[in-house]
């Protein structure tokens, strides 16, 4: 694990996740990503997503070392749980660091860099889950 990588990521995501905001603009973010994202989160209770999301960012950066830590996570987003489509995960890294950029005020191409690298095992493993039943 390149630990320069996971300490700017780690560092990042401290100031992000302690901004009350980050959740609420992520979601819009994500949100106006396209019109299949909204849709599938329509009778989701936010409050409960949001916290649900915040909770997985240790499993997504333990990801990056072993990315079968997120099997469970990765089972109730396949074809026949939530279906979450694999083409749809570059949307939610996309708005992530969106979000990432108008949260953190230490932003920059290493920062950016340093998400997709950390963010790039966890996503690979449940897009390549989609189909496993």
């Amino acid at each position: 694990m390149n630990h320069n990588v996971h300490e700017i990521f780690n560092d990042s995501y401290e100031r992000c996740i302690n901004s009350p905001e980050f959740m609420n603009i992520f979601y819009r973010i994500f949100f106006s990503s396209s019109p299949e994202i909204e849709s599938l989160f329509i009778s989701t209770d936010m409050a409960k997503q949001k916290s649900i999301l915040k909770s997985s960012f240790p499993l997504i950066m333990a990801a990056y070392s072993n990315p079968i830590v997120l099997k469970n996570i990765a089972t109730s987003h396949n074809r026949i749980n939530l279906d979450i489509k694999p083409t749809m995960y570059k949307f939610w890294v996309n708005s992530l660091l969106e979000a990432v950029e108008i949260v953190d005020p230490k932003y920059s191409p290493e920062v950016n860099h340093a998400w997709r690298e950390i963010l790039s095992a966890g996503i690979e493993y449940m897009k390549s889950q989609y189909n496993v039943v």
